[in-house]
């Protein structure tokens, strides 16, 4: 498999190359590393490339298909989580977080760790202690944040998909200024052990299609992590945060937004 071949497919066409034999699990990750040796030195996504990746099960729905950890939140044993920042520098996990054990069960290769801001707390991705990071489509421009080393790796071709986090757009954000898919799914829906922020936080990736999204969600979103607690209250306003107008279209927007909840159940304030 070429690197061109390699970075023309989603995660659900690379899982069917190995199934269907045409493609083993070290050749993805040649071509991923060959992808992301020529992709480097321009936009700076991945702060650490594994060698030697951490392997997924030899056989599941997504064997052999190359993925980035996002260097913050969900952990990999032995490996190193330094959140941007030099403070937090040789920091090493104790514990596999139970979203990687469960990728780890669907086959998923770990070749890396992508770029963060320090501590995640930007929407770009620039930081002392790993510089910054570029939109693969344009170098002049931001890949966003805080998953903007994620999403520029996956706009790049590097990998397909890569783990992100989400507490106030931080998927979202640079899935849009790469162009890509990058879903905030529902709170607890996605194993989280740790750090969710008050419960706004979330942990999924970031995808170049819509169907390697419902495929992670399949994979991940067993509801085991999102407990029943009655009927939710979920607050609506149409104020612009910022003082500013808000648009007819996106007012609009939310007031169907709320119209579907309230007759969905949900108590609408």
């Amino acid at each position: 498999m070429t690197p061109e071949e390699y970075a023309a497919l989603d995660a659900t066409g690379l899982a069917s190359v190995v199934s269907d034999g045409e493609a083993t699990a070290a050749d993805l990750h040649a071509a991923a590393t060959a992808v992301y040796e020529r992709t480097h030195a321009d936009i700076n996504a991945v702060v650490e490339w594994y060698d030697e990746p951490s392997p997924g099960a030899a056989e599941g729905p997504l064997a052999g298909v190359p993925f980035l950890r996002k260097d913050y939140g969900s952990t990999e044993a032995g490996r190193l989580q330094e959140m941007g920042s030099r403070l937090t520098a040789g920091v090493r996990a104790t514990t596999t977080s139970p979203m990687f054990r469960r990728l780890a069960a669907a086959g998923v290769q770990v070749v890396g760790r992508s770029a963060v801001p320090e501590f995640v707390m930007h929407g770009t991705t620039e930081s002392i202690a790993t510089g910054t990071t570029r939109n693969p489509h344009d170098l002049e421009l931001s890949a966003g944040g805080s998953s903007g080393g994620a999403a520029a790796a996956v706009a790049a071709g590097v990998v397909p998909a890569a783990h992100a986090t989400d507490c106030a757009g931080s998927i979202r954000i640079p899935a849009a200024a790469c162009g890509l898919v990058g879903l905030k799914p529902t709170t607890r829906m996605i194993p989280l052990d740790q750090g969710d922020w008050g419960g706004i936080a979330v942990e999924f990736v970031v995808t170049r299609t819509v169907r390697d999204q419902r495929r992670f969600l399949e994979l991940l979103a067993d509801g085991t992590f999102n407990p029943q607690r009655g009927t939710l209250r979920i607050g609506l306003t149409t104020d612009h945060w910022g003082g500013g107008e808000l648009g007819p279209g996106i007012r609009r927007g939310l007031e169907r937004v709320g119209r579907t909840l309230d007759e969905a159940g949900y108590e609408v304030v």
